[in-house]
């Protein structure tokens, strides 16, 4: 084998590299795990929960909050103060509620998200940062 087959070859290997590492790069930044695509991040009032395997924003404006679940999954719901005698004085947790059923609990650190009475998600962890 002469070396300029040798040369051609590694430098056959060495283009095909980089053209599946190029292809993996930008695959990543479109498709990675972490935030749902098309939430925007640049809000004053947004906080990221961990779920297990879902992850959950949620930006707040006034008293509303657009929720988007990394499954695609949405909701748009309204501050709801609980029902009189079941809110404690100085309580940390906040209630937001949509009409068909979704509620939303946050504390500084913690969140539960249920519809129609069931915890779809319960003691997800606020990230920080």
């Amino acid at each position: 084998m002469k070396s300029v087959h040798l040369w051609h070859g590694a430098v056959g290997i060495a283009l095909v590299c980089a053209g599946i590492a190029i292809v993996g790069g930008v695959a990543y930044l479109l498709y990675s795990p972490g935030l749902p695509s098309g939430v925007p991040v640049e809000s004053d009032d947004t906080a990221v929960y961990t779920c297990g395997e879902t992850t959950v924003v949620a930006i707040f404006s006034g008293d509303e909050a657009t929720l988007t679940f990394s499954d695609g999954r949405a909701a748009n719901v309204l501050y709801t103060p609980p029902s009189p005698g079941t809110e404690t004085e100085g309580s940390p947790w906040k209630r937001y509620a949509s009409p068909d059923g979704f509620v939303f609990w946050r504390s500084s650190e913690v969140a539960f998200f249920e519809q129609n009475g069931a915890t779809l998600y319960g003691e997800c962890k606020a990230n920080e940062g």
